[in-house]
């Protein structure tokens, strides 16, 4: 089995990043662990608009990605 987590953005916190290497150490015997990091789209957040646009980019990079996997996809909350 391949699980595949898309994140919009690099993960650059250290506890996040130490959490991410323990889960994949020990779902190794299990199956391959991958995290796609695709870039984050740069906005003025003061700005509803740029927000939805952004919102639109990153989504069509993640369905790119998608089009070349099978199997399910699993859709986690914008607010974590």
């Amino acid at each position: 089995m391949e699980i595949n987590i898309i994140a919009v953005g690099k993960i650059k916190e250290n506890y996040l990043v130490d959490a991410i290497n323990e889960y994949k150490k020990r779902l190794e015997k299990f199956c391959d662990m991958n995290i796609i990091e695709i870039s984050e789209y740069k906005i003025n957040i003061e700005n509803n608009s740029y927000v939805e646009i952004a919102k639109q980019n990153e989504g069509e990079k993640i369905l790119d990605i998608l089009e070349n996997k099978n199997g399910y996809n699993i859709a986690m909350a914008i607010d974590g």
